[in-house]
This record gives structure tokens, sequence and C-alpha cells, in this order.
């Protein structure tokens, strides 16, 4: 009998210890939880502010790029003018070679 004795003693060291050790394998874990869940969430953040800026920056663009095509536009236009008003006059110079 002496011998259960020392052998429960030994499993009940043998339990504290492994109750020592999960402990601090829970704290570990808990510690990575947070900083997954931190990390997740600053993800989310950085995706919010970078969709974010670009929508605000496509808003505020847009009127520029408006006025920068409504210019080039008339810009082409007054081309094509010139060029038919530049076939109307080579025309009137061939009539006054001929």
């Amino acid at each position: 009998m002496p011998e259960d004795f020392s052998t429960n003693s030994d499993i009940k060291s043998l339990l504290e210890q492994n109750l020592k050790y999960s402990k601090e394998i829970l704290n570990s874990t808990e510690k990575v939880r947070k900083y997954l869940m931190v990390r997740q969430v600053w993800g989310f953040v950085k995706f919010v502010i970078v969709v974010g800026l670009i929508v605000f920056g496509f808003i505020t663009v847009k009127p520029f790029i408006n006025q920068a095509a409504s210019t080039y536009k008339e810009l082409l236009d007054t081309g094509a003018s010139l060029k038919s008003g530049s076939e109307g006059l080579q025309d009137l110079v061939n009539q006054y070679q001929q």
C-alpha cells in the first residue's frame, strides 16, 4: 500500500503541473485570439478607408474630368469645322486658278 501512496502523490504533482501548463496555454491562446481579432478589425478598417478614398476621389475629380472632356470635344468640333472650312477655301482657290 505504501507504493500506492507515492504513486498518488506523483499523480497529484503531475496533475498540478499539467494544470499549470494548461493555464499558461490558455493565456497564450487568449492573447493570440485577441491579436487575430484586432488584425481582422484593422484589415476591415483599412479596406473601408481605401474604398472611401477612391469614392471620394472619384466624386471630387468627376466635375474636372467632365469639364476637360467637354473642352476636348469643343476642340475636336472646332478642328472639324476648320477642316471643312479649309476644304471650302481650297475649292475657292481652285476656282480662281481655273
